[in-house]
């Protein structure tokens, strides 16, 4: 199965991590949520199987995700893997990992190797920084790789709760790896029809409760999944009311949403008026004010260009460049380089001179 790295160019599903897909704001809600002082700010994590994408996930959980929010103030957030395998009507099938059998030696058995699994997982350990979330839900090889973000001791805070659906194993180990308590819950379902080589082994290392339902080869989750789903994420939410919790997660979640407003406004100020100091072309050679070099064929190093908002206007550059147009040297660059070539003229006629 080939895999391939792609850049994101827009927030849409051909990129590794385009903005964050959650469920539509009803505007009466959207306008109920800003009287209130608090918002919830309960968001849970949802990954994708192998072969779809946050789209895809989405489609399968809208009516749940839309019930959450509006009722509870609950959001999922669809998050795409950045490993993509192919596209199909305008939408990029992707996968989290992909499985490599090695070839026995002659002292060691077979293993078993998890292509682009670290890629993965840097992905999701930057996504979960970069927002408060609340729990985790993995379809497939989103379960796996959801259950072993969940386990990072640098992921923090840690998920108060797990969603896994058809979930896989990722650790051999068989024993339990999380204590179960105040501190963690876990749901699994599984279809009976399915058969996992590894689900079992996960059930044994998360524990909690275990769900057998049947999808009867329907495209998407059986209503009596989807209620068994959100009947679980709102007990989680009335345990964490009754903890304490609920005051503190919100008050992160606001936070983060005037951090993001703020970051939006400042950058819309400067593009709108750009301070003096900033209007300056950066040279051609040059890609900041230490004067690190940009990277010739061949060299080491090098850096971004100025933005576009930030270079001089062409109509105030007064020198001409060798083809006739506006020059994009900076007036000081200009100055240097003329006394350098007034210089270096100068030396060689004096060197041409006969002694």
């Amino acid at each position: 199965m080939p895999m391939e790295y792609s850049n994101p160019t827009s927030p849409d599903d051909k990129g590794p991590s385009p903005p964050p897909r959650t469920h539509e704001r009803s505007e009466g809600h959207h306008q109920q949520q800003q009287q209130d002082s608090l918002p919830t700010g309960l968001r849970i994590l949802c990954l994708h199987d192998a072969n779809s994408s946050a789209s895809g996930l989405k489609t399968h959980l809208t009516m749940l995700g839309d019930r959450l929010y509006q009722k509870h103030g609950i959001d999922l957030v669809y998050i795409n893997s950045p490993l993509c395998v192919s596209e199909l009507d305008g939408d990029t099938d992707r996968i989290w990992y992909e499985t490599d059998q090695r070839r026995p030696g002659e002292d060691s058995p077979q293993q078993e190797q998890l292509l682009g699994l670290d890629a993965s997982l840097c992905l999701l350990q930057q996504i979960w920084k970069s927002m408060p979330f609340w729990g985790i839900l993995g379809i497939g090889q989103g379960a796996a790789i959801g259950s072993l973000l969940s386990l990072l001791p640098e992921v923090k805070p840690r998920a108060k709760f797990g969603i896994f659906i058809q979930g896989e194993a990722l650790i051999q180990e068989a024993e339990q790896l999380v204590d179960a308590g105040d501190d963690w819950s876990c749901l699994h379902i599984i279809d009976p029809d399915v058969k996992t080589g590894t689900g079992g082994r996960l059930i044994q290392q998360f524990g909690g409760a275990v769900h057998k339902v049947s999808r009867n080869g329907e495209a998407g989750y059986s209503k009596k999944a989807l209620n068994i789903i959100g009947k679980f994420i709102i007990d989680q939410k009335k345990k964490m009311r009754q903890h304490g919790e609920s005051q503190a997660l919100a008050l992160q979640n606001q936070l983060h949403i005037v951090e993001q407003q703020a970051s939006r406004l400042i950058a819309q100020r400067i593009a709108e008026n750009p301070p003096n100091v900033l209007m300056a072309v950066v040279a051609p050679k040059e890609v900041a004010a230490g004067g690190m070099k940009r990277r010739g064929p061949g060299e080491e190093g090098g850096g971004a260009p100025c933005p576009p908002e930030f270079l001089l206007r062409r109509d105030t550059r007064a020198d001409l460049d060798a083809h006739g147009t506006s020059s994009r040297m900076h007036p000081e660059e200009q100055r240097k380089n003329n006394n350098n070539t007034s210089s270096n003229n100068e030396d060689g006629n004096s060197s041409s001179q006969p002694k």
